[in-house]
């Protein structure tokens, strides 16, 4: 599940933002691309870091990702 933090009231949105992630593909693609393969090397572990604003520490939890795999459904008749 991802969560989303509610949109602060003096955010402008841009409206050119679609353009400039066409712009970007290549390096978004290569991007998703690395951060697959890292997560195939560590047996689909997720390590998720977080900083304590009290002390600055860094601690992380891993999480396994299931998998679910889609079979088509055959719809000829």
């Amino acid at each position: 599940m991802l969560t989303t933090k509610e949109k602060p009231m003096d955010r402008a949105d841009d409206p050119d933002l679609a353009e400039k992630m066409k712009a970007e593909a290549e390096g978004i693609f290569l991007w998703a691309f690395e951060g697959l393969q890292r997560l195939v090397a560590n047996n689909f572990k997720l390590r998720r870091v977080t900083v304590s604003r009290k002390t600055g520490k860094r601690s992380s939890v891993t999480t396994t990702i299931s998998l679910i795999s889609w079979s088509r459904r055959d719809t000829s008749d």
